[in-house]
């Protein structure tokens, strides 16, 4: 079962296997903001015990140009011992948010926890940070200068037809709403479908193939997290998913 939890605008990989739960070394990177080759040799720094044995563990992910590339995939215990020395302003904070993490999907192990997705609240705070300031701005522009050009008819006239323009364009944002939960479930189950399908037909593990498709989605739409689609943007990710190949 893999999961894909939101920390730092980053969907970090979580999985449980065989009993426990990993994350792994791209997700910790892009999450604080680190290089992954320097993450792999942090890493590869380390003693090769017993320790290293069993909380890191060699695989390969799909990068975006199809090259198969090495990552790990890293238990709680070796996450702890990895981030130890990572430093700056949020570290510690995103630190924490990794543990709620692990606790989250160790609680699903046990049976306790039901998946978890970003508030509404949230999320609809996304679109309008996002995508509504940029309107806002074209109507205090528009606002600036019919106040400078107010002498003039025909500019007042033009400039007023370019503010009714932007206000519908207001409206129109203002009615692209977040994606309904059933819809964000089944976009999950279409991703976790594909994926296994092609797994099965490239001979590939799923667990590469599906996080592959989520960063897929990512890039195509410039959002943080599927979770974070309009409802406009549903039946076209819907084809992106069924259209995607590897």
């Amino acid at each position: 079962m893999t999961e894909l939890i939101p920390i730092n605008n980053t969907e970090v990989v979580f999985e449980l296997n065989n009993g426990k739960v990993f994350t792994d070394s791209l997700s910790i990177a892009e999450a604080f903001g680190k290089l992954h080759k320097n993450v792999i040799r942090a890493i590869k720094k380390m003693p090769q015990d017993d320790f290293n044995q069993l909380n890191f563990e060699p695989v390969s992910y799909l990068a975006a140009n199809g090259e198969k590339r090495s990552m790990y995939n890293i238990t709680r215990d070796g996450f702890s011992m990895l981030v130890m020395g990572f430093t700056g302003k949020d570290a510690y904070k995103w630190k924490v948010q990794f543990i709620e993490a692990f606790n989250l999907m160790e609680s699903k192990l046990r049976g306790t926890a039901t998946p978890a997705l970003p508030a509404a609240e949230e999320r609809i705070t996304y679109f309008v940070e996002n995508r509504f300031n940029a309107i806002a701005e074209e109507l205090r522009s528009i606002k600036d200068q019919v106040l400078e050009d107010a002498k003039e008819r025909q500019e007042v006239r033009t400039l007023l037809q370019q503010s009714s323009v932007a206000t519908n364009n207001l409206t129109h944002a203002l009615q692209n709403l977040p994606l309904e939960t059933t819809q964000l479930a089944f976009i999950r189950q279409s991703v976790e479908d594909k994926g296994r399908e092609l797994a099965e037909a490239r001979g590939l593990h799923s667990e590469i193939v599906i996080p592959a498709i989520f960063r897929e989605i990512k890039r195509f739409y410039d959002v943080p997290s599927y979770t974070y689609l309009s409802r406009d943007d549903y039946h076209s990710v819907l084809h992106t998913i069924k259209t995607f190949t590897i």
